[in-house]
């Protein structure tokens, strides 16, 4: 047992073993009793507290408090006092403020956000938003498996964006968010904090409402991005695009894309009657038409008028990428530099 004024060297012993006065210098692990969670700086001259855990580096401590006279002699003085039970809910609380708040971002158009949402909901039930220190992403397939989602939005698109962690899962169900998201308005913004277990979802306008979702711990290992080389691409007015697919709807259940060497064509046939639309850079009615190689192919209508009823108004530019019988790329701007994109598998020609 070591005397007060007694110098002790740390080295092979780690724990601090008394109440002591710094001889040298270190970093020591301080955790379990204060809750600072980084390795605490200590120099000639400094109090180290008995039970604190030294670093890498030699620790030479002067001695000059050691059995009832040290900070946690529980036997005698401190069990009279009730300091562990205070030290006990100090702990915890400082340790719960720390943990609580994991993320909080800021996006300034509830009403832009709320639109995607409901086009992310017509596609997938539950699924994870991703945070990560570049932005928030997700990537899910539909419960039939035939579409995928991809939505990637940059930390710069956000009026404020922090993150602990470096990567931080947010799993929901969207049909409830989307339930919330729908009461944001046009003149407010909406932030989004994760704490614990759930997410907290704040419009900001004239009042502050505040509405708490619980997370959901959704298994599954990340999707890899489908690598599909695409031999036509096409970029067009997401309205005209919607009443192109409205016009097919009426005849038919599916529509098949014909990427040609000037005329992107879209045909739909059944015993109903038959469609047929045409789109070219001369007549204006697209902004961007790219050929490598005459395509085409054959799609379900019902997942492409979900989609685009929705995800038009996520943005005014559609973006249609294909090649035969290859699944379908369909993008739309988010922000300047996020993108929403639905991939969608290609339906096989009787």
């Amino acid at each position: 047992m070591p005397t007060v004024a007694h110098l002790v060297e740390d080295n092979e012993i780690r724990d601090v073993p008394v109440s002591s006065m710094i001889e040298d210098s270190s970093f020591v692990d301080e955790s379990l009793l204060t809750g600072e969670s980084e390795p605490v700086s200590k120099r000639v001259g400094d109090k180290a507290i008995g039970g604190s855990i030294n670093g890498e580096g030699v620790l030479k401590v002067k001695v000059e408090r050691i059995g009832s006279d040290t900070i946690f002699n529980i036997k005698d003085k401190l069990s009279t006092l009730n300091i562990i039970p205070l030290f006990i809910s100090l702990s915890i609380a400082y340790f719960t403020e720390v943990m609580k708040m994991k993320l909080r971002f800021i996006f300034p158009d509830a009403k832009e956000w709320r639109y995607l949402i409901q086009s992310l909901a017509t596609l997938i039930d539950e699924a994870n938003f991703v945070a990560t220190e570049e932005g928030l992403r997700l990537r899910a397939l539909d419960p039939s498996r035939i579409a995928m989602v991809d939505l990637f939005i940059p930390r710069d698109a956000f009026e404020e964006y922090e993150i602990e962690n470096g990567e931080i899962k947010i799993g929901l169900n969207f049909d409830d968010l989307d339930k919330i998201i729908r009461r944001g308005k046009a003149d407010e913004r909406v932030r989004f904090e994760v704490e614990e277990n759930r997410l907290r979802v704040i419009f900001l306008g004239r009042a502050e409402r505040a509405f708490s979702l619980p997370l959901l711990d959704i298994a599954g290992e990340e999707l890899p991005s489908p690598k599909v080389t695409f031999n036509v691409k096409a970029k067009m007015l997401s309205d005209t695009l919607r009443d192109a697919l409205k016009d097919a709807e009426l005849v038919s259940d599916t529509i098949k894309l014909i990427g040609e060497e000037s005329v992107l064509k879209m045909e739909a046939k059944s015993d109903r009657g038959e469609v047929e639309a045409k789109f070219s850079l001369e007549s204006g009615s697209l902004l961007e038409y790219d050929v490598s190689e005459p395509s085409s192919a054959l799609y379900g209508l019902s997942y492409l008028t979900d989609i685009v009823g929705k995800a038009y108004r996520v943005s005014d530019i559609a973006t249609l990428e294909f090649s035969t019988n290859k699944p379908l790329s369909l993008s739309f701007n988010v922000t300047e530099n996020g993108v929403l994109r639905y991939y969608l598998a290609p339906r096989m020609e009787a």
